[in-house]
């Protein structure tokens, strides 16, 4: 008998990286005969859904109303949102937790405890980032006590939580995510575009992209930097676009169809300050597109392969970002070279192979 399983997310009908990840996985289990329920704390019960959801998978709005929400605010004595949970998934008689990001741990880990519920923890940025925050003084005494597994995306992450965070080995398991867009078929790319995508926040960088693209860009005048997200930060990329006259940049909107966006792309380049993984450099790796990205923390140097599919840059450093960008922009041959390897390197990311790792956790709680 397949288990009842149960996402929590902070809000479903967001557009980034965790979003996409719940879905894909919550869909992906649905259709092996688990079932599946996504408890969203914050979205509003009439948002519409980026993202699509398999029509089996039952949406819980938590906090799906106004005045739900200004109640727990306000009055977090009457633990309206626990109390609200606790009845859901005694409706849904869940047999397992994933929190999607361990943001929501230490609200379900003693609800979890209290049901006799099995949980599991699904870290989706970097061990770094997780140090760095307040919050993970709150969170840390549940991964090392509460929680029956803690899922986390890099073979870095695991040896750092393990060997920092002292979380028994046996609890840490590293899982990959796996690409939405996956290809058997090699494109060529030919097109003069160097393709960005995320959301337009500090994290991504795309400050420091076009500050790189502003020192050659004038040497390339066919070509178009394009980057494809929505976010805090837009007025601020369209200021610096006009502070440094750039006319060769578009921002986009993001959109439901990535593929498009790589299929017309010559370059994928990612400018982050940090990662979980890097999702969008899989999609890259999948559609045959080159890849350049800061190597940041911590997920960009366990998808590209120095030389083979693309080029790593040390975190930060605009200058020889700029620098990677112009050699590959002048170099057909080396595009052409590294879009022909781009799909071998992404077969550890595969779906099927993902789910399987997924399932044997679930399976084996």
């Amino acid at each position: 008998m397949k288990k009842k399983i149960c996402f929590n997310i902070a809000d479903i009908h967001s557009k980034g990286g965790e979003e996409r990840m719940c879905t894909t996985l919550a869909n992906s289990l649905v259709r092996k005969g688990y079932t599946v329920c996504i408890c969203s704390f914050f979205s509003h019960k009439d948002a519409s859904l980026f993202y699509p959801v398999d029509a089996a998978v039952n949406i819980c709005h938590l906090l799906g109303s106004f005045w739900e929400r200004r109640v727990h605010q306000f009055f977090p004595g009457l633990k309206y949102a626990e109390t609200k949970y606790k009845s859901y998934l005694k409706k849904k008689d869940i047999e397992v937790i994933i929190d999607v990001d361990t943001d929501r741990t230490p609200f379900s880990a003693p609800i979890a405890k209290e049901l006799d519920i099995k949980h599991i923890a699904w870290d989706h940025f970097y061990y770094g980032r997780f140090r760095q925050r307040a919050c993970s003084a709150r969170i840390l005494p549940h991964l090392l006590h509460d929680v029956d597994k803690l899922v986390v995306l890099t073979k870095d992450d695991e040896r750092l939580y393990k060997e920092d965070a002292k979380i028994p080995g046996e609890k840490v398991v590293q899982i990959y995510n796996a690409s939405p867009i996956e290809e058997v078929e090699r494109y060529q790319h030919d097109r003069p575009v160097v393709l960005a995508m995320g959301r337009l926040c500090y994290q991504k960088g795309f400050d420091m992209l076009i500050e790189a693209w502003h020192l050659i860009a004038e040497r390339f005048p066919d070509w178009t930097l394009r980057i494809v997200g929505d976010g805090e930060d837009k007025q601020m990329l369209q200021d610096q676009l006009r502070y440094w006259k750039l006319t060769n940049v578009v921002l986009v909107p993001a959109t439901k169809n990535p593929k498009e966006e790589y299929l017309n792309a010559g370059i994928f380049v990612l400018s982050s300050r940090y990662e979980g993984l890097g999702l969008v450099l899989l999609e890259a790796a999948n559609m045959s597109l080159p890849l350049v990205s800061f190597d940041c923390d911590n997920g960009p140097r366990e998808i590209i392969q120095e030389g083979v599919n693309g080029c790593l840059v040390p975190p930060n450093d605009v200058p020889q970002l700029a620098k990677i960008l112009q050699r590959m922009m002048e170099d057909t041959e080396l595009r052409q070279r590294m879009s022909a390897h781009a799909l071998d390197t992404v077969s550890s990311f595969r779906t099927e192979r993902i789910l399987r790792q997924w399932m044997r956790v679930i399976d084996d709680l």
